[in-house]
């Protein structure tokens, strides 16, 4: 099964499960991971049998030093907040990141900022 489309099936199954946005507003390292992800350069499969959740992450490499590097954390609290990122669905093996936490964090900043709606 091509990559892409196996991810984008995922993100669509889960686009209503936002109860993990709640640890992620809690969390300002959760929130530094889910900013940074997007601009982490990723090197994916095209193709691949379809896997568990879990197990797509082994096809997918990337830096945890750049990641670490962008959100401005030690490498340590890194690694174990991308842990908690990939097994609360927050970010996505292709670079993007859960729907509701990406709009819940962009609703923060908003809101930090005093912007208005």
């Amino acid at each position: 099964m091509n990559f892409k489309i196996l991810i984008a099936e995922i993100r669509a199954k889960e686009a209503r499960e936002i109860e993990a946005t709640l640890l992620m507003l809690e969390d300002r390292g959760l929130q530094k991971i889910i900013a940074v992800w997007p601009n982490i350069e990723l090197v994916q499969p095209i193709e691949l049998e379809p896997k568990e959740w879990k197990s797509l992450w082994t096809y997918v490499k990337y830096s945890e030093e750049d990641v670490a590097s962008l959100a401005g954390l030690d490498i340590g609290p890194t690694k174990v907040l991308l842990r908690r990122a990939i097994a609360l669905h927050l970010i996505y093996p292709d670079g993007s990141v859960h729907p509701f936490a990406k709009s819940a964090l962009q609703q923060r900043i908003k809101d930090i900022l005093g912007v208005k709606k």
